[in-house]
Protein backbone atom coordinates (compact mmCIF):
# COMPACT_ATOMS: atom_id res chain seq x y z
CA UNK A 1 0.00 0.00 0.00
CA UNK A 2 1.74 3.15 -1.22
CA UNK A 3 1.51 5.92 1.44
CA UNK A 4 0.27 9.63 0.03
CA UNK A 5 2.62 12.29 -0.80
CA UNK A 6 2.22 14.72 1.37
CA UNK A 7 3.95 18.21 0.06
CA UNK A 8 4.45 21.81 2.44
CA UNK A 9 2.81 24.87 0.29
CA UNK A 10 5.50 26.98 -0.29
CA UNK A 11 3.42 30.05 0.80
CA UNK A 12 2.94 28.32 4.47
CA UNK A 13 6.23 29.53 5.74
CA UNK A 14 5.48 32.82 5.41
CA UNK A 15 1.87 32.82 6.19
CA UNK A 16 3.33 31.20 9.61
CA UNK A 17 6.32 33.35 10.33
CA UNK A 18 4.17 36.68 9.22
CA UNK A 19 1.49 35.17 12.31
CA UNK A 20 4.14 34.44 14.22
CA UNK A 21 5.19 38.17 13.97
CA UNK A 22 1.85 39.61 14.94
CA UNK A 23 1.17 37.60 17.57
CA UNK A 24 4.76 37.91 19.34
CA UNK A 25 4.22 41.64 18.98
CA UNK A 26 0.89 41.83 20.37
CA UNK A 27 0.90 39.16 22.87
CA UNK A 28 -3.39 38.26 23.19
CA UNK A 29 -4.97 37.07 26.22
CA UNK A 30 -6.67 34.86 24.45
CA UNK A 31 -4.70 33.19 21.47
CA UNK A 32 -7.92 31.17 19.42
CA UNK A 33 -9.90 34.11 19.31
CA UNK A 34 -6.61 36.06 17.81
CA UNK A 35 -6.21 33.66 15.34
CA UNK A 36 -9.49 33.34 14.10
CA UNK A 37 -10.03 37.40 13.91
CA UNK A 38 -6.51 37.60 12.13
CA UNK A 39 -7.21 34.58 9.14
CA UNK A 40 -10.75 36.25 8.98
CA UNK A 41 -9.16 39.45 8.31
CA UNK A 42 -6.54 38.33 6.12
CA UNK A 43 -9.28 36.62 4.06
CA UNK A 44 -11.42 39.58 3.76
CA UNK A 45 -8.64 41.70 2.94
CA UNK A 46 -7.68 39.50 -0.31
CA UNK A 47 -11.14 39.53 -1.42
CA UNK A 48 -11.81 43.09 -1.02
CA UNK A 49 -10.76 45.30 -3.91
CA UNK A 50 -9.71 48.17 -1.59
CA UNK A 51 -6.55 47.99 -0.05
CA UNK A 52 -7.02 47.03 4.06
CA UNK A 53 -4.96 49.34 6.67
CA UNK A 54 -3.19 46.68 8.27
CA UNK A 55 -1.33 49.04 11.21
CA UNK A 56 -1.23 47.81 14.39
CA UNK A 57 0.17 49.45 17.73
CA UNK A 58 2.36 47.22 19.90
CA UNK A 59 1.23 46.06 23.67
CA UNK A 60 2.52 48.08 26.67
CA UNK A 61 3.50 46.56 29.46
CA UNK A 62 1.56 49.01 31.79
CA UNK A 63 -1.99 48.91 29.33
CA UNK A 64 -4.83 47.38 30.99
CA UNK A 65 -5.70 44.01 29.09
CA UNK A 66 -9.68 44.91 29.42
CA UNK A 67 -8.46 47.93 27.35
CA UNK A 68 -7.40 46.35 24.41
CA UNK A 69 -9.51 44.13 22.22
CA UNK A 70 -8.19 41.44 20.20
CA UNK A 71 -10.42 41.79 17.16
CA UNK A 72 -10.22 45.39 16.57
CA UNK A 73 -6.10 44.44 15.73
CA UNK A 74 -5.68 43.69 11.65
CA UNK A 75 -2.96 41.48 10.54
CA UNK A 76 0.23 43.20 9.87
CA UNK A 77 1.21 44.08 6.15
CA UNK A 78 3.23 41.23 4.07
CA UNK A 79 6.29 41.24 5.44
CA UNK A 80 9.29 41.28 2.81
CA UNK A 81 11.94 38.72 4.47
CA UNK A 82 14.74 38.84 2.19
CA UNK A 83 17.63 36.12 3.56
CA UNK A 84 21.16 36.87 3.56
CA UNK A 85 23.60 34.21 3.52
CA UNK A 86 25.53 35.37 5.91
CA UNK A 87 23.20 35.06 8.22
CA UNK A 88 22.14 31.43 7.76
CA UNK A 89 25.30 30.25 7.39
CA UNK A 90 26.01 31.16 10.97
CA UNK A 91 25.10 27.77 12.86
CA UNK A 92 25.15 27.04 16.14
CA UNK A 93 24.22 23.72 17.61
CA UNK A 94 24.23 23.82 21.62
CA UNK A 95 25.32 19.88 21.53
CA UNK A 96 28.52 21.41 20.08
CA UNK A 97 28.65 24.09 22.69
CA UNK A 98 31.02 22.67 25.49
CA UNK A 99 32.92 25.52 26.80
CA UNK A 100 32.20 27.16 30.07
CA UNK A 101 31.29 30.92 29.43
CA UNK A 102 31.65 33.49 32.00
CA UNK A 103 28.70 34.53 33.55
CA UNK A 104 28.25 38.42 32.02
CA UNK A 105 27.04 40.87 34.58
CA UNK A 106 25.45 44.45 34.13
CA UNK A 107 24.87 46.07 37.65
CA UNK A 108 21.50 47.77 37.42
CA UNK A 109 19.11 48.98 40.63
CA UNK A 110 16.68 47.15 42.25
CA UNK A 111 13.92 49.26 40.64
CA UNK A 112 15.45 48.05 37.14
CA UNK A 113 15.67 44.56 38.31
CA UNK A 114 12.22 44.55 38.71
CA UNK A 115 10.82 46.79 35.73
CA UNK A 116 12.61 44.21 33.44
CA UNK A 117 11.45 41.54 34.84
CA UNK A 118 8.05 42.11 34.78
CA UNK A 119 8.89 43.60 31.23
CA UNK A 120 10.21 40.16 29.77
CA UNK A 121 8.06 37.57 32.19
CA UNK A 122 5.59 37.18 29.92
CA UNK A 123 7.69 36.70 26.51
CA UNK A 124 6.84 33.59 25.15
CA UNK A 125 10.54 32.18 24.76
CA UNK A 126 11.25 33.10 28.31
CA UNK A 127 8.54 31.52 30.08
CA UNK A 128 10.19 28.23 30.61
CA UNK A 129 13.53 29.58 32.18
CA UNK A 130 13.75 29.06 35.80
CA UNK A 131 14.27 32.41 38.25
CA UNK A 132 18.04 31.60 38.37
CA UNK A 133 18.09 31.46 34.53
CA UNK A 134 15.72 35.19 34.34
CA UNK A 135 18.13 36.28 36.79
CA UNK A 136 21.21 35.64 34.86
CA UNK A 137 18.89 37.17 31.64
CA UNK A 138 18.13 40.41 33.53
CA UNK A 139 22.28 40.28 34.59
CA UNK A 140 23.31 40.07 30.50
CA UNK A 141 21.28 43.00 29.47
CA UNK A 142 23.16 46.45 28.79
CA UNK A 143 21.46 49.96 28.44
CA UNK A 144 21.90 51.70 25.47
CA UNK A 145 21.00 54.89 24.63
CA UNK A 146 19.04 56.26 21.41
CA UNK A 147 18.57 59.91 20.20
CA UNK A 148 15.12 60.98 17.37
CA UNK A 149 15.57 59.45 14.58
CA UNK A 150 18.05 57.03 15.27
CA UNK A 151 17.39 53.10 13.59
CA UNK A 152 17.73 50.35 16.17
CA UNK A 153 17.07 47.45 14.21
CA UNK A 154 16.89 47.76 10.20
CA UNK A 155 14.45 45.32 8.07
CA UNK A 156 16.98 42.48 6.38
CA UNK A 157 20.00 42.94 8.44
CA UNK A 158 21.47 40.60 11.17
CA UNK A 159 19.18 39.62 13.77
CA UNK A 160 22.35 40.60 16.63
CA UNK A 161 20.42 42.31 20.03
CA UNK A 162 17.08 41.58 21.50
CA UNK A 163 15.47 44.67 23.16
CA UNK A 164 13.34 45.84 26.08
CA UNK A 165 12.45 49.12 25.79
CA UNK A 166 13.22 51.27 29.04
CA UNK A 167 11.59 54.52 27.99
CA UNK A 168 11.09 56.38 24.40
CA UNK A 169 8.63 56.10 21.68
CA UNK A 170 9.44 53.96 19.04
CA UNK A 171 7.82 53.33 15.27
CA UNK A 172 7.71 50.01 13.35
CA UNK A 173 8.13 49.85 9.72
CA UNK A 174 7.99 48.00 6.85
CA UNK A 175 9.50 48.46 2.99
CA UNK A 176 7.29 48.11 1.06
CA UNK A 177 7.74 46.88 -2.47
CA UNK A 178 7.88 50.28 -4.41
CA UNK A 179 10.88 51.15 -1.89
CA UNK A 180 9.00 53.20 0.18
CA UNK A 181 8.40 52.34 4.19
CA UNK A 182 4.84 52.25 6.40
CA UNK A 183 4.07 51.93 9.65
CA UNK A 184 2.60 49.46 11.13
CA UNK A 185 3.03 49.50 14.78
CA UNK A 186 4.90 51.80 18.01
CA UNK A 187 5.79 51.40 21.40
CA UNK A 188 5.06 54.25 23.90
CA UNK A 189 7.43 53.41 26.65
CA UNK A 190 7.32 49.85 27.25
CA UNK A 191 7.43 46.64 25.10
CA UNK A 192 10.61 44.79 23.45
CA UNK A 193 11.60 43.88 20.19
CA UNK A 194 14.05 41.25 18.40
CA UNK A 195 13.55 37.94 19.66
CA UNK A 196 12.19 36.52 16.83
CA UNK A 197 15.38 37.14 14.95
CA UNK A 198 16.90 35.59 17.28
CA UNK A 199 15.47 32.50 18.12
CA UNK A 200 14.90 31.81 13.95
CA UNK A 201 18.48 32.61 13.16
CA UNK A 202 16.77 35.07 10.43
CA UNK A 203 17.24 38.56 9.29
CA UNK A 204 14.64 41.30 11.03
CA UNK A 205 11.51 41.24 9.76
CA UNK A 206 10.99 45.45 10.03
CA UNK A 207 12.76 48.28 10.87
CA UNK A 208 12.47 49.87 14.13
CA UNK A 209 13.75 53.67 14.50
CA UNK A 210 13.25 55.91 17.65
CA UNK A 211 10.80 58.78 17.58
CA UNK A 212 12.30 60.37 20.52
CA UNK A 213 15.35 60.48 22.94
CA UNK A 214 15.10 56.79 24.80
CA UNK A 215 16.91 54.35 26.14
CA UNK A 216 17.11 50.95 25.97
CA UNK A 217 17.86 47.13 27.60
CA UNK A 218 19.85 45.02 24.91
CA UNK A 219 21.47 41.38 25.07
CA UNK A 220 23.74 40.26 22.24
CA UNK A 221 22.83 37.14 20.17
CA UNK A 222 25.59 35.09 21.99
CA UNK A 223 24.41 35.82 25.24
CA UNK A 224 20.87 34.89 24.08
CA UNK A 225 21.71 31.64 23.09
CA UNK A 226 23.86 31.06 25.03
CA UNK A 227 21.46 31.54 28.08
CA UNK A 228 18.29 30.57 26.36
CA UNK A 229 19.20 27.64 23.18
CA UNK A 230 21.63 26.15 25.19
CA UNK A 231 19.60 26.14 28.71
CA UNK A 232 16.70 24.74 26.61
CA UNK A 233 19.28 21.84 25.50
CA UNK A 234 20.47 21.39 28.53
CA UNK A 235 17.23 21.11 30.41
CA UNK A 236 15.68 18.71 27.58
CA UNK A 237 18.97 16.42 27.52
CA UNK A 238 18.96 16.25 31.23
CA UNK A 239 15.40 15.00 31.46
CA UNK A 240 16.07 12.51 28.66
CA UNK A 241 18.01 9.68 30.85
CA UNK A 242 19.48 10.62 34.27
CA UNK A 243 20.84 6.68 34.67
CA UNK A 244 21.86 4.86 31.97
CA UNK A 245 22.56 0.94 32.31
CA UNK A 246 26.27 -0.11 32.62
CA UNK A 247 27.06 3.32 33.82
CA UNK A 248 29.76 4.20 36.80
CA UNK A 249 27.82 4.86 39.91
CA UNK A 250 28.32 8.59 40.35
CA UNK A 251 25.98 8.93 43.34
CA UNK A 252 22.13 8.24 44.22
CA UNK A 253 18.75 10.68 43.42
CA UNK A 254 16.07 11.54 45.02
CA UNK A 255 13.01 12.70 43.41
CA UNK A 256 11.75 16.69 44.13
CA UNK A 257 8.65 17.07 41.81
CA UNK A 258 7.25 14.92 38.67
CA UNK A 259 7.73 11.27 37.84
CA UNK A 260 11.08 9.05 37.31
CA UNK A 261 10.53 5.79 35.38
CA UNK A 262 12.76 2.76 36.37
CA UNK A 263 13.46 0.39 33.06
CA UNK A 264 15.62 -2.42 32.38
CA UNK A 265 16.57 -3.66 29.06
CA UNK A 266 14.99 -7.04 28.54
CA UNK A 267 17.32 -10.18 26.01
CA UNK A 268 15.10 -9.54 22.95
CA UNK A 269 15.99 -5.42 23.51
CA UNK A 270 12.66 -4.45 24.64
CA UNK A 271 12.32 -1.88 28.23
CA UNK A 272 10.48 -3.13 31.17
CA UNK A 273 9.69 -0.76 33.79
CA UNK A 274 10.73 -2.32 36.39
CA UNK A 275 9.12 1.04 39.36
CA UNK A 276 7.74 4.63 38.78
CA UNK A 277 8.85 7.11 41.48
CA UNK A 278 7.10 9.88 42.50
CA UNK A 279 8.32 12.70 44.55
CA UNK A 280 10.30 11.53 47.77
CA UNK A 281 11.34 8.34 45.98
CA UNK A 282 14.84 7.56 45.36
CA UNK A 283 17.64 5.46 43.06
CA UNK A 284 20.75 4.49 42.23
CA UNK A 285 21.65 3.71 45.72
CA UNK A 286 22.40 -0.13 45.09
CA UNK A 287 25.26 0.65 41.97
CA UNK A 288 27.03 3.07 44.89
CA UNK A 289 26.91 0.65 47.58
CA UNK A 290 27.82 -2.62 45.56
CA UNK A 291 30.37 -0.21 43.48
CA UNK A 292 28.64 -2.05 40.48
CA UNK A 293 28.14 -0.50 37.40
CA UNK A 294 23.75 0.40 36.91
CA UNK A 295 21.60 -2.54 36.81
CA UNK A 296 18.75 -0.22 35.43
CA UNK A 297 18.24 2.83 33.48
CA UNK A 298 16.38 5.97 34.60
CA UNK A 299 14.26 8.45 32.59
CA UNK A 300 11.64 11.26 33.35
CA UNK A 301 8.24 10.24 33.27
CA UNK A 302 7.15 14.18 33.30
CA UNK A 303 8.85 17.12 31.76
CA UNK A 304 8.54 19.07 35.31
CA UNK A 305 10.97 15.75 36.79
CA UNK A 306 12.97 17.43 39.24
CA UNK A 307 16.00 15.27 40.78
CA UNK A 308 18.83 15.89 43.28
Amino acid sequence: MSHPNYEIPPELNSLLIDFTVSVLVHRPPDLIEYSANYFNRLLNDRRSSAPGNHSFQGNHCNEDDNDSNSSDIKPPARLSFTRRKSVFAEHYDPEEDEGETEQIFYPKSDAQRRCLSEAIKNILLFRSLEPSEMSELIDAMFERKVEANEVVIKQGDDGDYFYVIADGTFSITVANGDGTEKEVGKYTGSGSFGELALMYNMPRAATVHATTKGSLWAMSRQTFRRIVLKRAFMKRKEYESFIEKGDQADGMYFVQEGFVRIVKEKENGQEQELSRLDKGGYFGELALITKKPRAASAYAASPESWMF
